[in-house]
This record gives structure tokens, sequence and C-alpha cells, in this order.
């Protein structure tokens, strides 16, 4: 659900919002990373600096 740190409280979201979604409700899951200058994949900066 979430490999990178894996919680009862994150996985129970996730199952939730796998059975609203088979009950025909929309479901997204949105992630946001900060930090202060991020960066691309290939290590451009894309944080206007």
């Amino acid at each position: 659900m979430f490999p990178d740190a894996p919680t009862v409280r994150g996985t129970k979201h996730v199952q939730e919002l796998i059975k609203a979604k088979k009950e025909g409700y929309q479901a997204t899951i949105l992630s946001s990373i900060g930090e202060k200058t991020p960066t691309s994949r290939n290590g451009k900066c894309v944080g206007g600096r």
C-alpha cells in the first residue's frame, strides 16, 4: 500500500478507497512530497532556482 512507510491507519484508508471504488464511487490518492529544492528524476531543478 505505502511501500516506503506502511501503517495500519494508511492501509485502512487505502482499503476503504478500494471498497468505495468497487461500489461505484470515484476514488483518488494524492501524494505530496515537500522538500526545499525539488528536482525531477533526471536531476534537473524544477523548483525555479
